[in-house]
């Protein structure tokens, strides 16, 4: 649900109230026990959609660590779903990486 919050406040155009509520959401989920925050540091209970954006507000350097996430996890999976999963997710984050630096204005080698 809270996914959908933040797709709509992108789609309406509202990129500063979006960033400032995905700021709370995560410095909340730093705030909490140890124990707990352990459990989701393995990214299991926050949507990769969030994380995504997350990683866009932050920036290039974010995105970058990002997909640097996805490909180590496409190494160390041993099931071929799981790779199929995590091949998807780095292209997907590719792909907002690639948007990114033409808003930008870099000028990619491949276009």
């Amino acid at each position: 649900m809270f996914h959908l919050r933040h797709l709509a406040l992108l789609h309406l155009h509202l990129p500063s109230l979006h960033a400032r509520e995905l700021s709370f959401l995560f410095q909340a989920i730093d705030d909490l026990p140890p124990a707990l925050r352990s459990l989701i540091s393995e990214r299991k209970a926050i949507p990769f959609g969030l994380e995504v954006m997350l990683a866009q507000t932050k920036g290039v350097d974010a995105l970058t660590g990002l997909a640097r996430r996805c490909k180590n996890a496409v190494r160390r999976s041993t099931a071929a779903d799981e790779k199929v999963v995590w091949r998807e997710r780095q292209r997907r984050v590719g792909v907002v990486l690639a948007g990114l630096l033409i808003d930008l204005g870099v000028r990619l080698p491949f276009v």
